[in-house]
């Protein structure tokens, strides 16, 4: 765990430095990170490390033997282990050249950090900027997404570049067709589907309505909002059966201090918004009430499905520091690391406990 709480603090530093000594130290971090995400022992991420071994060595065929009609497979193959099509594809990759785990393992973290890497390019955020946008990343989700929950993984990383990426010729063809990508990741990615078109809606209302609106509705679902959950649940289990085991755990409910933490983003995106107005910042106000909307809903998979969206709450922390005076902004910078170092030695110590025992493959 250490090596991960090192990597947050170096990289909260880097954004207070000068340009060229930031660049170095950001440059340095993600390379550590994406190493020791890459090469860990293939037995650390709970018992779904398991399970994606026992898929990879019996279930992935090479491709010589691979089903490619993604209908079909679909149909006769996937019902099996639950991996989508594209993710298998992947793996099928690998294994027709190297039939050891971990050479998977680092192939898909290298996928991962080159294509967080060209959405990170593409937000045209300083080097500063991207530092604080890691550091929010990495304190609350991205150790979870990156090394236990794969398949989402990729799918969510693809919603965030269709989100940011700016398409110049047939922008909607290539935006469908990379969402649809993402369903044969994750078939979770059909509600980022809706969500975007929903998107095209809701921007043509006012944002300080939007916003106050989705706080209100937020609250509303949060604290009522169990017979949504349970229609949501029955669609998808219409998409893949396996959705249908979480219709009974409909009353599991989000964590509150989540909660109050998706609303502290909008709120803060909301602020910097009216401070500094940009086509960017409107875009992710937008993203970060939907964000907020599906969040609040009691279920734990709703809950997963934010991720799809928290690109704008991480966007919001890249920009935090426009709010403040020169005087004031060590205070808030003070502030914002303690708290959100506190939450990610949370998450290490309740969702991620296999941090504490972490080792390389090798050891």
């Amino acid at each position: 765990m250490v090596y991960f709480l090192v990597i947050d603090a170096v990289l909260f530093l880097s954004a207070w430095c000068k340009p060229k000594q930031s660049k170095i130290l950001f440059g340095a971090s993600i390379f550590i990170l994406w190493f020791v995400m890459a090469f860990r022992n293939v037995n650390l991420g709970g018992s779904d490390a398991y399970v994606y071994q026992q898929w990879f060595y019996t279930a992935v065929p090479k491709l010589s033997q691979f089903e490619f009609n993604p209908f079909v497979f679909q149909r006769d193959i996937q019902a099996e282990w639950g991996f989508g099509w594209l993710f298998t594809l992947l793996a099928s990759f690998i294994k027709t050249f190297a039939v050891d785990y971990i050479v998977f393992q680092v192939f898909y973290a290298t996928l991962s950090f080159l294509l967080l890497a060209v959405i990170l390019h593409d937000m045209e955020l300083t080097v500063q900027e991207k530092s604080l946008f890691m550091f929010s990343y990495l304190s609350q989700q991205m150790v979870w997404f990156f090394c236990v929950l794969l398949r989402q993984n990729l799918a969510d990383l693809l919603v965030w570049y269709v989100l940011e990426h700016p398409f110049k010729r047939h922008p909607w063809l290539k935006k469908i067709l990379l969402l649809y990508l993402a369903t044969l990741l994750h078939t979770s990615a059909y509600i980022a589907i809706a969500v975007i078109l929903a998107l095209k809606i809701i921007k043509r209302f006012p944002i300080k309505k939007v916003v106050s609106g989705a706080l209100l509705l937020g609250t509303i679902l949060f604290f009522a909002g169990t017979k949504i959950i349970s229609f949501m649940l029955a669609f998808m289990a219409t998409l893949d059966p396996r959705y249908g085991m979480y219709l009974n755990a409909s009353g599991e409910r989000s964590n509150i201090v989540n909660f109050a933490l998706r609303g502290f983003f909008l709120v803060l995106l909301y602020l910097e918004y009216r401070k500094n107005a940009s086509p960017e910042g409107r875009k992710y106000l937008y993203i970060s009430a939907f964000c907020f909307l599906i969040g609040s809903i009691p279920q734990a998979l709703a809950v997963r499905m934010t991720e799809y969206f928290v690109i704008a709450n991480h966007y919001s922390i890249a920009k935090f520091p426009e709010l403040f005076e020169s005087k004031s902004r060590k205070l808030a910078a003070i502030l914002c690391f303690a708290f959100f170092f506190m939450v990610f030695v949370r998450f290490a110590n309740v969702n991620a406990t296999f941090l504490k025992i972490y080792q390389f493959n090798w050891n």
